[in-house]
């Protein structure tokens, strides 16, 4: 539950892929992204026309939506503020037990709870189309929900400024008639969390149970001729040796992935009991063996002592939240 004066900040690395449609071949993948200071000024520039930008849960009864996006304005860092309209959230009560004193306050017409989450991209590459990021926690926000929301807004920003997008075709940059030919880039991002002490705590002490390379590299690759039936992706299962694993788990880990890294297998799915029985799932990337989109095992932070008592949910980015932030994401 939040603090009215404290937030908890977790920490990612955020990968930016780049794509484009092969038609009825499936996808290209590998392709050069634009730098992230240009993928997200295309969003706020989208932003800046007014229409609002969000998306609906099936259900109708929850809303995630941009509530405000500022690029570069704190020089070298992005910030974002994403908030969560929850039309099934109860009433607030708020009550004063002394004075036996107690207010309801009814939602009216389409009115829902809101929540936000702030983050800071910062503008500088840590590796190749990697960033440095941090993200508020929030009620009903985790990461994943996050990703696949500024995912949607990427495809939105791919259709909307598609003659920006346009780069060389990758494989046939000529057509027949030796005109040049060219592909519309789609962006991504892929969320992967600093690993917490804790992840490191509970592998230790634990069971590990299984692992899995995952080769995704065929993703969406048609298997009959209509193309109704896609791979997912492919997968190497591998087992402890029945000598076991002498020294650190983690460094095991971290060998598969460099293996994997190596043979070009994007993904390590681990699977293992903690000392207390209960199962437990991570996946690593390969890339740097870190955690994706688990945020139970993943790095935070806490940011405290602001002049005033914070809300749930702010209209625009709150600059004493921000200048936190910024501070932890360098």
């Amino acid at each position: 539950m939040q603090k009215n004066s404290e937030r908890t900040v977790l920490h990612f690395d955020v990968k930016l892929e780049a794509s484009a449609s092969a038609g009825q071949h499936g996808t290209y993948r590998g392709l050069t992204p634009l730098p992230l200071v240009d993928v997200l000024r295309h969003v706020e520039r989208l932003f800046a026309k007014g229409n609002l930008l969000a998306r609906e849960s099936r259900s109708r009864a929850e809303l995630c939506y941009l509530a405000d996006i500022r690029v570069n304005k704190a020089p070298g860092y992005a910030e974002l503020l994403i908030n969560r309209s929850d039309k099934n959230a109860p009433d607030l009560v708020l009550s004063e037990p002394k004075l036996k004193s107690r207010r309801l306050i009814n939602k009216v017409n389409e009115e829902g709870s809101d929540f936000s989450a702030h983050i800071v991209f910062k503008l500088a590459e840590v590796a190749p189309n990697t960033y440095r990021v941090g993200l508020e926690q929030s009620p009903g926000l985790p990461s994943s929900k996050v990703e696949r929301f500024l995912n949607l807004l990427l495809r939105v920003c791919s259709r909307e400024y598609r003659s920006e997008m346009l780069r060389p075709h990758p494989t046939q940059p000529f057509d027949k008639d030796g005109k040049p030919r060219v592909v519309g880039l789609k962006h991504k991002f892929i969320f992967k969390g600093h690993p917490s002490k804790y992840l490191l705590s509970d592998l230790e002490s634990g069971t590990l149970d299984s692992l899995e390379l995952i080769d995704q590299k065929q993703k969406a690759r048609h298997w009959d001729s209509n193309g109704y039936i896609v791979e997912e992706s492919r997968i190497i299962r591998l087992k402890q040796a029945p000598k076991g694993i002498k020294g650190k788990v983690i460094d095991a880990i971290e060998a598969v992935c460099a293996q994997g890294k190596r043979s070009k297998l994007e993904l390590l799915r681990v699977r293992f009991t903690s000392s207390d029985g209960l199962p437990r799932k991570l996946e690593f990337d390969t890339y740097d063996a870190e955690v994706v989109n688990d945020e139970q095992y993943i790095q935070k932070e806490i940011i405290s002592n602001f002049p005033n008592p914070l809300p749930s949910s702010f209209a625009t980015l709150e600059p004493e939240v921000m200048k936190r932030m910024r501070s932890l994401v360098k």
